[in-house]
């Protein structure tokens, strides 16, 4: 398991904005250093079913699904990965945020589709009052079904994940401090 926590200096909802706005999502794909990308962001109510943000505003931020798709180069990626899929690989990631909590917190499951890859990869996403600010916990489980070097292929794979959430997570906060 992949465990990585970010923070941002902004409210939760101000985050889930971001998280879940086309254009952030675009710069998010681009910072990871994709060769093309297409962004869905679909509202799965009309309105939250939390309390509240914290601020005493309720909240009105619908439940969403957010899918992406993107074209990585694997230019960078070990030889056991290159073989699966040559110079590129298609991800297709879909995170489903709920509703706020009380706090403001949220929570999502996401799944990812590694074309070509004989990987799996699924997980949760949390964002949390913190300092301040919100906590971003991503939590991925990669498995593989390939007998023998599948463990190889999971670990060949984290660092890679790693990176993205690492390159996506210094996007969100330009994002932010640009207004």
């Amino acid at each position: 398991m992949l465990r990585e926590r970010m923070h941002y200096d902004a409210d939760p909802a101000t985050v889930y904005a971001m998280l879940t706005d086309r254009d952030f999502q675009g710069e998010a794909m681009a910072a990871t250093h994709a060769r093309d990308h297409a962004v869905e962001v679909e509202d799965l109510s009309e309105a939250g079913a939390g309390s509240g943000t914290g601020g005493g505003e309720a909240d009105v931020a619908p439940a969403r699904r957010v899918t992406t798709r993107r074209t990585l180069p694997t230019t960078d990626a070990p030889d056991v990965v290159r073989r699966f899929v040559g110079d590129g690989v298609t991800v297709t990631q879909i995170t489903t945020w709920g509703h706020a909590g009380p706090d403001g917190s949220r929570e999502a499951t996401s799944t990812a589709e590694i074309g070509g890859v004989p990987v799996e990869a699924a997980g949760t996403m949390r964002l949390e009052p913190a300092g301040g600010g919100t906590d971003h916990v991503v939590e991925v489980f990669l498995t593989s079904r390939v007998p023998l070097i599948g463990g190889r292929i999971v670990s060949s794979a984290e660092p890679f994940v790693a990176h993205a959430l690492d390159a996506e997570h210094r996007a969100g906060m330009r994002h932010l401090a640009r207004g």
